[in-house]
């Protein structure tokens, strides 16, 4: 059995069973970091069908991450494993990240029937002190404001189920998801980094051609040497002076951001933190629902420069079919439960590429001393698809 206890980190190391780690070198050269990349994205992860180079590099932070998490002062953002089908691969893909830290798979949680029902899973695994924190196979949207509290604490506290007792947990796990075209809120969104992989095939399950027909078995008897791989990349970055990382951060996750990309800028991995926006298509249903809601007015020829009732909105959302939950054309509640939706959107600023470039608008609510509320768009960059003088309803003929 190998075992180590460091006192600066207050860590225990111990592996049971034989482990064959190769020496980290003292100061990693360029050539001893490149096999090192090579070693866990080709051999390791090398059939896996990433979408992109951020795909790629998200997955090597991921991989990275336990072994530099002490590195990072705060927050950890959630790896969201996507792909189109079931039979991709995000499932095992995680098993054998985490097998090399591990020594085994990590435990995966089913996500809650009901988004109420987050606050009490996280509680429970919490409690355990868990490496990593699972949640398989996403399938209803997710929008949980105890996941996105979560995800940005350094503790979390909460009642134990079934008693009185308020206990106080450090969050300090690297957080994982996987699921088929999930989709999320935009508070749980702009939490995420996105690994998107799509093997483009309508079996994915069928595919036979593969480096390693038994990876799991692969890991299990190259985890010394991935173990090494880990440490020389991040021995690398260090023993440098940990250069400063000079891309793009994710706000909430910018200690995560500096210290990950770093660590891959030094490796020269390119892609960490590009194609955000590819995240946000698909996966953020609520931004999309509401970037619908501001294209159809932007495009109706005559409301498109006007102060707009509650009421002519939810006539534009029925006639688009665009998703807002506010019921039916005969609902008596749906003005209102559209109009609790309008207000969320206030402030809020909207970009659309067009012909002449890009629009920028910005949602607005008119409160008037008497009579109902009036919403308008107001241009920030660019020019509405018509000239006309910003003018209220009440002045034109109906809709």
């Amino acid at each position: 059995m190998l075992t180590g206890y460091d006192a600066k980190t207050c860590l225990f190391f111990g592996s049971v069973g034989k482990l064959d780690m190769p020496s980290v070198p003292e100061a990693p050269t360029k050539e001893q970091v490149r096999q090192a990349c090579t070693l866990v994205m080709d051999d390791m992860l090398g059939d896996f069908p990433f979408e992109s180079d951020s795909d790629r590099a998200h997955t090597l932070a991921l991989f990275l991450l336990p072994f530099a998490r002490e590195l990072i002062d705060g927050s950890t953002p959630l790896h969201l494993i996507g792909k189109p089908k079931a039979g991709t691969g995000a499932s095992l893909m995680v098993e054998v990240l985490a097998m090399s830290f591990l020594g085994r798979a990590p435990d995966m949680k089913a996500p809650p029937i009901r988004n109420e029902e987050w606050g009490k899973v996280i509680t429970a695994c919490l409690r355990e002190a868990p490496p990593f924190m699972v949640i398989d196979n996403l399938r209803e949207e997710v929008d949980s404001a105890a996941l996105a509290s979560a995800l940005t604490s350094n503790t979390i506290t909460d009642r134990l189920l079934g008693t009185s007792e308020l206990v106080r947990l450090p969050v300090r796990c690297v957080w994982v998801a996987t699921g088929n075209n999930p989709t999320l809120s935009a508070e749980i969104t702009r939490r995420c980094v996105r690994i998107q992989i799509n093997a483009k095939v309508e079996r994915p399950q069928d595919r036979s051609e593969f480096r390693h027909q038994d990876l799991r078995g692969w890991v299990r008897e190259h985890r010394g040497p991935l173990i090494a791989a880990a440490l020389t990349i991040l021995r690398a970055w260090i023993v440098a002076g940990r250069p400063r990382y000079d891309g793009p951060l994710l706000g909430s996750y910018e200690p995560w951001s500096r210290v990950m990309g770093g660590i891959l800028q030094h490796a020269e991995v390119g892609g960490f933190l590009q194609d955000r926006d590819r995240l946000y298509e698909g996966t953020d249903r609520e931004t999309e629902t509401a970037r619908l809601l501001i294209h159809s007015w932007i495009n109706h020829p005559y409301l498109n420069q006007r102060k707009v009732s509650t009421q002519q909105l939810l006539d534009l959302v029925m006639a688009n079919n665009v998703p807002v939950q506010v019921g039916g054309f005969n609902d008596h509640n749906a003005n209102v439960r559209l109009g609790k939706y309008l207000g969320g959107l206030i402030d809020q600023r909207f970009t659309f590429q067009t012909e002449n470039g890009p629009l920028t608008v910005e949602f607005k609510k008119d409160r008037p001393s008497g009579g109902s509320a009036r919403w308008r768009l107001d241009t920030i960059e660019g020019q509405l698809p018509s000239s006309d003088k910003l003018r209220s309803v009440d002045d034109d003929p109906p809709f």
